[in-house]
């Protein structure tokens, strides 16, 4: 008879442990990813890839998707055991990522006086099955193109919500300055000559300050200056009579109702005798 002793040691299996559930989005999507393998002291690395192209080798990384699509998700954990060197796992269609709609929306005109109160809105979103306006005075529409009257003075955001069939959603806003207790207008041509009709230039102005106007010939001239929107321009220049002639005209003035906000305007006026 004879015996024999040895010392016979089985290596465990890695553990593996990929918190997997699916995941979905309108895009962007950010998921947070969770791997508790690293509890296995046999564990070296983690590589992550993510089936976007993009990869990583933190424990628990946290990953954007920013373009629509189904995407598999995988992991491969490398060990020092001499058993089992690397372990990989995939889950597929794990993640997917809704496309988004895109608002739009245009405003014509954007700023309003009290004989200009209509806004035409063109909706310019794309992607979109849904959509909603707010005009910034209590209305709303589930039409985001046609038109909107505004019936006092104000700066008023206009809000377009869109939506597609995934409940995918997206917003835009832009601006409309009504001023319905100022107005400047201006023609772009007048006649002195003498038959007392349309014998000056001038602006028609409500609710304005501090006006200043100039007169410039094609050379950049000066050939008339006021400072009283009542006083305009007779089409001539010390004293003689202009030329038959396109001149260039320049204003500055205040909107007395907005707070003295500052305005430029500049323009054409073509003097026929």
């Amino acid at each position: 008879m004879d015996s024999f002793t040895a010392v016979v040691t089985v290596l465990p299996e890695p553990v593996f442990s990929f918190n997997a559930p699916p995941v979905t989005g309108c895009n962007p999507v950010t998921v947070q990813f969770s791997d508790s393998s690293f509890a296995d002291t046999s564990v070296t690395m983690v590589i992550w890839n993510f089936g976007d192209g993009g990869t990583s080798t933190q424990t628990n990384p946290n990953h954007v998707y920013t373009q629509a699509g189904t995407y598999d998700v995988s992991v491969i954990i490398v060990t020092n055991n001499p058993c089992v060197g690397t372990v990989s796992f995939t889950v597929t269609g794990m993640v997917t990522v809704y496309p988004a709609p895109k608002a739009g929306l245009s405003a014509t005109p954007t700023t309003l006086t009290m004989f200009d109160t209509l806004v035409t809105f063109t909706d310019m979103s794309q992607g979109a099955t849904n959509c909603w306006i707010w005009y910034g005075d209590g209305d709303s529409s589930s039409n985001c193109g046609g038109t909107h009257a505004y019936g006092a003075s104000g700066n008023y955001t206009v809000t377009q919500i869109v939506e597609n069939q995934y409940g995918c959603r997206d917003q835009f806003e832009l601006l409309i300055d009504a001023d319905m207790d100022a107005i400047f207008w201006i023609p772009n041509a007048f006649t002195p000559n003498h038959d007392g009709k349309n014998e000056m230039f001038m602006p028609v102005a409500i609710g304005i300050q501090n006006f200043r106007m100039w007169i410039f010939d094609r050379w950049g001239n000066l050939i008339f200056e006021t400072i009283d929107v009542n006083h305009g321009w007779n089409g001539t220049f010390k004293g003689d009579r202009c030329q038959q002639d396109v001149y260039v005209w320049k204003c500055e003035f205040e909107k007395a109702s907005k707070d003295n906000t500052p305005y430029k305007r500049i323009g054409h006026v073509s003097l026929v005798h």
